[in-house]
């Protein structure tokens, strides 16, 4: 999982799933509960390497266009967010939420903001959505390095994972 800052305050997303797909099933579906995110996003230019990808209300579906010829599959979605980066008291806030209806594990999620740009203040959090107070969540550490903020949720069942960065004006 990759999100890489641009310097006009939009995001682009990498998405890379290693999945072992049913004989009949032809591609995924992730959600992105814009509704649960902190801003109104605009999401463009969606593509998936393998064929073909649509935006739903709450998701993406994406995948081949034929059955794949065997069930190991990588598959990469990848799109272009605005509305992720938000103006704060002291520059500005990157805020984005991850949203896992089902078990996953994510190897690592690795976020690169515009060169001078230094993140500070970085919080990670994986809520459970089973609690429907929200009120169990466990804190992600994180490693900063430059301008690049990387973690490793690893296994996640139903939940959220929240990262908000701020990012000081020079």
């Amino acid at each position: 999982y990759m999100l890489k800052v641009n310097r006009d305050g939009s995001t682009d997303v990498t998405e890379t799933y290693k999945v072992k797909m049913s004989d009949t099933q032809m591609g995924l579906s992730s959600g992105i509960k814009t509704d649960w995110m902190y801003n109104q996003l605009i999401i463009s230019n969606l593509t998936c390497d393998k064929g073909y990808a649509i935006q739903a209300y709450n998701s993406f579906e994406f995948g081949f266009r034929k059955l794949p010829p065997k069930l190991d599959q990588t598959i990469t979605l990848k799109y272009k967010v605005k509305g992720a980066v938000l103006p704060d008291t002291a520059g500005a806030r990157f805020q984005w939420r991850i949203y896992t209806p089902h078990s996953a594990t994510i190897k690592s999620i690795r976020i690169t903001f515009p060169d001078k740009a230094v993140p500070a203040d970085t919080k990670i959090l994986q809520i459970i959505s089973g609690d429907e107070t929200f009120q169990k969540y466990k804190e992600i550490n994180s490693s900063i390095r430059g301008n690049e903020v990387t973690f490793i949720p690893g296994k996640l069942y139903s939940s959220i994972t929240d990262i908000s960065t701020s990012l000081p004006e020079d």
